[in-house]
């Protein structure tokens, strides 16, 4: 009798506190719960209040408006059954979304993360009165849920996305060059972008963005281009020098291909690079790498050297044991020494990036100081070579 009156909604059942429902716990566990005496004293009954029918509504209402489903079922136990399952599946759209926001700063951000909560509000309910009455009362939140999410659900669905990304990265590459950047054309692009970028519903102004890129690219690669032209020509001042100097080493032949190779794909490098901050860069390592070239070439010529006086030792030796006669300690050649020898960058030298000269005692200073640490370089060194 107890088990009819439960089927058809006459009693609410709680176990140790717990609801006891159709949509939480099998019919054999409720039977086991009325007829076995190990809950006479966990269960508790009382009589089913029927929700009231604003409420039903407002449960179907929302499901219809945010879940795009139509409950058909006037079993209280089956709509929140159903309204929890969509509820869950909407919850599982939320956090992959989350996932995208890591990557970029997509809008909609606050409309997931306020209905993660108002969804995971209703996930633990399973008292069917208690579930209606929240619902009910949340009527509105998960209207505006609905609309809001809206707009998200088609920018990640449609082409919007992808348009917005785009011009995420742009403006990336421009806040890592914008300290070398003065044209106003550019700034005032940049300016529209990001305005459009920053909203929290820019929904509306995301069809701009495919015109604003064209004039944000065409004005960019005008700053481009003249900030490439002095890189580009450093780093083929830099292959002229080390290919001056390699000309006139036995050992030419050997390097001359790795040498413009390296140079080559530097400076192919620099073609390629859309960032005018790191473009700048190239420069710097254009004089790095003809530093390492001669320093390397004066290591091969040291090696060289010290080979060719080994090679006239023995020889001598050899000329000496012909004749018969032992050379003397004084006949003998000198152990071999190297000349040291140091390439360094007059902008390494003089240790500084600029000279600010009022008078001539300025410039007298100047060059005391610059001859001080060339004094000092050439007193650990034989040679010095200075790169201009």
């Amino acid at each position: 009798m107890v088990a009819c009156l439960f089927k058809r909604g006459d009693l609410d059942f709680t176990v140790n506190g717990t609801a006891v429902t159709r949509t939480n716990t099998s019919e054999e566990e409720i039977i086991n719960y009325i007829t076995k005496k190990a809950f006479v004293e966990k269960l508790l009954m009382e009589e089913h209040t029927r929700v009231p029918e604003k409420d039903k509504k407002a449960v179907r209402e929302v499901m219809k408006e945010l879940f795009h489903v139509s409950s058909v079922t006037e079993d209280e136990d089956a709509q929140m059954q159903d309204f929890q399952r969509y509820s869950r599946n909407l919850l599982r759209d939320f956090e992959e979304l989350e996932r995208s926001y890591r990557e970029c700063p997509y809008p909609g951000k606050k409309v997931v993360e306020s209905g993660k909560q108002l969804l995971r509000m209703i996930e633990p309910v399973q008292r069917p009165q208690e579930f209606f009455q929240t619902v009910s009362r949340r009527r509105e939140d998960f209207l505006d849920l609905e609309e809001d999410y809206e707009s998200v659900h088609a920018f990640f669905h449609g082409e919007q996305r992808e348009i917005f990304r785009r011009a995420v990265d742009m403006l990336a590459i421009y806040e890592d060059s914008k300290t070398y950047i003065v044209d106003a054309e550019l700034e005032d692009t940049v300016a529209q972008m990001r305005s459009i970028l920053r909203k929290e519903q820019p929904y509306r102004d995301i069809p701009k963005l495919p015109e604003l890129r064209q004039k944000y690219t065409a004005a960019y690669m005008k700053v481009l281009q003249a900030e490439s032209a002095p890189v580009l020509d450093s780093i083929d001042q830099a292959k002229a020098r080390v290919f001056e100097v390699l000309n006139t080493k036995e050992y030419a032949g050997e390097k001359k291909e790795s040498y413009l190779n390296q140079f080559t794909e530097l400076r192919g490098k620099a073609e390629r690079c859309n960032n005018v901050s790191k473009l700048r860069g190239y420069k710097d390592e254009a004089e790095a790498l003809k530093i390492r070239l001669l320093n390397e070439m004066d290591t091969l010529d040291a090696q060289l050297a010290r080979k060719k006086a080994e090679e006239e030792a023995k020889r001598q030796e050899k000329t000496a044991q012909a004749l018969g006669v032992p050379a003397t300690e004084e006949q003998k050649p000198a152990a071999y020494k190297p000349r040291k020898t140091r390439n360094v960058t007059i902008r390494s030298m003089a240790r500084t990036s600029s000279w600010r000269l009022e008078k001539p005692e300025d410039i007298d200073k100047v060059l005391s100081d610059l001859r001080k640490t060339l004094t000092a370089e050439l007193e650990e060194n034989d040679i010095l070579n200075v790169e201009f």
